[in-house]
Formats: structure tokens, sequence, C-alpha cells
């Protein structure tokens, strides 16, 4: 789950593809918090067993954050992470589309999270390259919004954890499927196009609507005797 979220501003740019504004933060991870817990039963011993010798019990805590802040300083910074979103301007129920967040210059190990509100689901992406292919599905009818996505990667030793928050901020429209009225009409449309249309026969019927000229194939009792001898 990503963390709470932070106060931003809102995003800049055109429907469609458009770049986003982001918020960085940088975590420390568990392999940290383990790492400075390993070394505290050795301080505390230290300073009790030798109290003149208590700066050597700070060896390891300070050792430890200086990892920490080796890491922070040789992992990619978000800055030079530059993130674009692209998404389609409404969703119809029933029917998957792609969301695509493109992350320029992201590391090889980075993760992607979309967060989503209302009737949509967003499952895991699917990387190619720098581009993270979500497939977002519309569970009903309604309004919803892609609220944001978040880029999270480890340092190289893996004491830190850099997340770049993408606000989007967008309100999308989840309609009912129309796909199959839709290629109803456009059937019917390449019909007319190939220059089919419907015309009316005379033949065998129920209602009279004029005389016509014999032909064969018609029902001889239909023959208006009385018309043909004039």
């Amino acid at each position: 789950m990503p963390p709470p979220p932070l106060r931003g501003t809102s995003p800049t740019g055109e429907e469609g593809g458009y770049r986003l504004l982001a918020h960085p933060m940088i975590l420390p991870t568990a392999r940290a918090a383990f790492l400075a817990l390993v070394g505290l039963p050795v301080a505390l011993m230290v300073a009790v067993l030798r109290p003149e010798a208590w700066a050597l019990g700070l060896a390891w805590p300070v050792g430890t954050a200086g990892l920490v802040l080796a890491d922070a300083l040789l992992a990619r910074w978000p800055g030079r992470v530059r993130a674009d979103v692209d998404a389609p301007g409404g969703f119809e129920v029933g029917r998957a589309a792609p969301v695509t967040l493109t992350a320029a210059r992201a590391p090889a190990r980075t993760e992607a999270i979309l967060e989503v509100a209302g009737p949509l689901r967003a499952d895991a992406p699917a990387r190619d390259a720098d581009a993270f292919a979500f497939a977002v599905f519309p569970e009903r009818r309604g309004e919803a919004r892609l609220v944001r996505a978040w880029l999270r990667w480890p340092g190289p030793f893996g004491l830190v954890s850099v997340q770049k928050r993408v606000r989007i901020d967008r309100a999308v429209r989840v309609a009912p499927d129309v796909t199959t009225v839709r290629e109803e009409a456009l059937k019917l449309a390449s019909r007319h196009q190939l220059g089919e249309t419907l015309q009316r026969r005379r033949g065998e019927g129920t209602e009279f609507e004029a005389l016509a000229e014999f032909q064969t194939g018609m029902d001889r009792r239909a023959i208006d005797w009385k018309h043909s001898a004039r």
C-alpha cells in the first residue's frame, strides 16, 4: 500500500498524455532498521561494561547512519525521473482499458502503483522498458477518478526506498458498454456505402396497390381479366 497522501499541487498539462507534478520521498527500509537493531545490544553492553569507552558504543549506529546516507546519495534522485500518464477520456462497463505510466530514466527495480477511486479497479502493471501498462477494469457505471500514481525504487544497498508520488486527479466517466450497438451501426453504414439499400417489390400480398404487367411465375388467380380484356 502507498504511504499516506501528502499535500500537493494541481497537475498541469493537457488531457491524454501529459506531464504531471510529482512529490519525492526517501525512506529507510526494513533492512536499514534491522542493521541498526543488530548493533544496539553491542552498544549497550560497551556502555555498561566500560563507561569510559562509551564513544566506541556509538560506532555501530553512526556507521549504520553513514551507510544509509551513502545509499540515499547514490540512489537515483526522483527529480531525474520524468513521469507522464496516458489515459482514456472515459471507460465502458466490463471492458478493460489501458492506462500507461511512463517513467523516463527510472531504475530497473522500479515498482509502480495506480490509485483509482469509484467503480474502477487497477491491476498490477506490466512493464516494458520505461512504460508501466495498467489494465483498469470498470465494474459499474458512474463517476470515477484517476487519483495518483506511485513510483518506488531501492537504493544500491537496499537501505533506503525512494518514492515519487505523481498526482493525476482526473475525473472520468464510466458508461454502459455499447460495443454491440456500435458494431451494428458500422455494419449498416458500410452496407449503404457499398450501395446496398432496401427496395419495395411488387408481388403476392393481401393488400391491393396497383395493377402490374403479368410476368412468368405470378399466380394466375391474381389476373384481373376485365382490365386485361381492355
